[in-house]
């Protein structure tokens, strides 16, 4: 904290680049670190991929308050960035990911309805039928566990309907 915060940040800046270019088994084993010093260092874009990394690898371990933090740091920097397409599809894939994470507090929460409704929002904005199955999954259930059973009801057709329309009989 003695240190300017311009030459902080370059520190930060060097370390997180050192670390992700000559250290491959960091990237792997702990990228929330690169993501962390890319953070200090005001590198949003970079920070990123690396939060969404730190967030799948603690999705494996079965550390879901971690990934729902590491999720929520990367949808928070995300939001500094100018709207785009790109930005809408990485807001969706996080969201997503996040959904799945705080359904582990429990399904019927507005947490997960919030994350849900924006995710279906940014499916119909980019036209992602391959994220809309799993959204409006999270959303039935969320609604029948709520009780709201004409609206999960509702959301089930469109299952239904989705799952017909891509042939797949898994989600049939």
């Amino acid at each position: 904290q003695a240190v300017l915060e311009s030459t902080r940040r370059q520190q930060h800046l060097q370390i997180a680049r050192v670390l992700a270019e000559q250290a491959a088994t960091t990237v792997t084993a702990q990228p929330a670190w690169i993501a962390h010093h890319y953070t200090e260092a005001g590198g949003v874009e970079q920070a990123i991929p690396y939060w969404q990394q730190a967030g799948q690898r603690a999705v494996n371990r079965s550390a879901h308050a971690e990934a729902i933090a590491h999720f929520a740091q990367a949808l928070t920097l995300l939001r500094t960035l100018p709207l785009t397409p790109a930005r809408a599809r990485q807001e969706l894939t996080l969201q997503c990911s996040l959904g799945v994470q705080l359904a582990t507090r429990g399904s019927a929460t507005p947490e997960v309805e919030r994350t849900y409704a924006r995710a279906l929002e940014l499916c119909q904005q980019v036209g992602n039928t391959q994220a809309l199955f799993p959204v409006l999954y999270g959303l039935s259930r969320l609604y029948k566990k709520r009780g709201q059973l004409r609206r999960a009801r509702d959301l089930g057709e469109q299952l239904l309907v989705l799952a017909q329309r891509q042939g797949n009989a898994a989600l049939l």
